[in-house]
């Protein structure tokens, strides 16, 4: 947990006391270990608020951290968060490699490990040292246990080669707020309870501590934001994104909006969105599931710089909500030029509502097609006349549906040859008939097995 903004104002506010400041964070820091002292005990801040770039930053977690987490690649445990940030098992061992090409220090210090006395404290410092790899010039990483000795870890300083320091940072604050613990300019715990420090030096990474608000949301966000199914929203131009509060995407046009994705998203090891289409995937299903219709109205209107202009409504498997059909209505209304054309599809595909899809009248050629069509299928045995059939006039690719009972056929069924028309409409008749989901394997195998009865029809024998 950092120190939040409003205390970060109220101090600027104070005289230049030194005391008086100080006393102020830990006033504050104390209602805050309310909640946290059974876990942790008692934080103390004494920094020197003239110089706190020379000041260490300290990350302190309850519990004791398994001297292996630095070690070994691949363990990820978060003991104090059933959503955690982290998965990889890497984050520990990147922060380490990257502070020291940095030219920071690192230090973790385990107070009170199981088996150990109440007071006790297992010190361990890295460093890098020089070496040599097949004829060429490496940096190896060694770590040193106080009273113990000295051993080499298993990466050198040029894991993460291109990180930069706030992603070292940005790893250690993330197991801070998966863990449940505090992190600070000049922090520091007395206490007998087990706990976890790990300590930064470094002006660069003390700046980057207090520039915090670029990786991580601030505290007040979550109480200023807007909830949805999917995540958190607030109105504000930016052009990063997050995800479990964590930045994970910097575009290169604004959003219009400010979001904490909550739902799962892929990331590569870097924390980055492994793919434009997984981040606009899940971003629609952000709003079709949202419940905000003005949010709603002012994205599937969204001006052509945006981000949000750029989300296809109409190609995933989650139907749209009651207040994005209210919003894509009101946007046909309001806006129908600027509207998003795949948020009206989306709607379409998905309701009969006779906001949204208007009925075609046959010519007499077409007509003569559908009527071919049912006879030809009755034959073979399928009475798809059995349903009635309902022609809809939508902006849509699809060319048939099934719905309510009903085999619904759009202009698109039409413009292709007669034999296509038959197919969709044999298609809508199995799905009403069997119960089967487009795009399905158990769909694909009934397809298959039909074929094979059909052809015992045909030829009057069975197999």
């Amino acid at each position: 947990m950092t120190l939040d903004k409003k205390l970060l104002t109220e101090l600027d506010a104070l005289p230049n006391d030194h005391l008086v400041r100080e006393q102020r964070v830990i006033k504050h820091l104390e209602s805050l270990m309310r909640v946290s002292d059974g876990l942790i005990g008692h934080l103390t801040y004494n920094p020197d608020l003239n110089n706190l770039a020379a000041e260490p930053v300290r990350f302190i977690n309850p519990g004791h951290l398994d001297p292996r987490a630095f070690q070994v690649f691949g363990l990820s445990v978060k003991s104090g968060s059933t959503n955690p940030i982290g998965q990889f098992g890497t984050g520990l061992k990147y922060a380490i490699a990257v502070c020291l090409r940095h030219g920071c220090s690192i230090e973790i210090a385990l107070h009170s490990a199981p088996g150990q006395p109440s007071d006790s404290v297992r010190k361990f410092s890295f460093a890098a040292r020089k070496s040599q790899f097949r004829g060429e010039a490496t940096t190896e990483i060694v770590c040193h246990e106080e009273g113990q000795g000295e051993f080499l870890l298993p990466f050198t300083i040029d894991l993460g080669k291109h990180w930069q320091l706030w992603q070292a940072f940005r790893e250690l604050e993330s197991n801070v707020r998966d863990e449940g613990g505090f992190s600070g300019v000049g922090l520091d715990c007395n206490s007998v309870k087990p706990h976890t420090i790990i300590t930064i030096r470094g002006p660069e990474f003390a700046q980057v501590y207090t520039n915090r608000d670029l990786y991580f949301l601030p505290p007040n966000y979550y109480a200023e934001a807007s909830r949805a199914p999917e995540g958190f929203f607030q109105p504000r131009k930016t052009k990063n994104l997050f995800y479990k509060g964590v930045r994970v995407y910097e575009s290169d046009d604004d959003f219009l909006f400010l979001y904490d994705i909550q739902t799962p998203l892929p990331l590569t090891e870097d924390r980055t969105v492994s793919s434009i289409w997984a981040l606009r995937s899940n971003l629609r299903n952000f709003w079709l599931t949202s419940t905000d219709e003005a949010a709603i109205f002012k994205v599937i209107t969204a001006p052509k710089d945006t981000e949000e202009c750029h989300i296809e409504f109409d190609c995933g498997l989650v139907s749209p909500g009651i207040a994005f059909k209210n919003a894509v209505h009101r946007a046909i209304k309001e806006r129908p030029i600027a509207l998003n054309a795949s948020a009206r599809r989306a709607v379409q595909a998905d309701t009969l509502d006779s906001r949204f899809v208007k009925p075609f009248e046959l010519d007499t050629l077409q007509q003569a097609r559908l009527d071919r069509c049912i006879s030809h299928l009755k034959r073979l045995g399928y009475p798809v006349d059995t349903y009635p059939i309902r022609l809809v006039d939508i902006d849509s690719e699809l060319a048939g549906m099934a719905k309510d009972d009903t085999i619904i056929l759009t202009r698109l069924a039409f413009a292709n040859s007669t034999q296509y028309l038959a197919s969709t409409i044999l298609e809508e008749f199995f799905h009403l008939k069997h119960g089967y989901a487009d795009h399905t394997c158990a769909f694909q195998d009934f397809l298959h097995d039909e074929i094979v009865r059909m052809g015992e029809r045909v030829l009057g024998e069975p197999l």
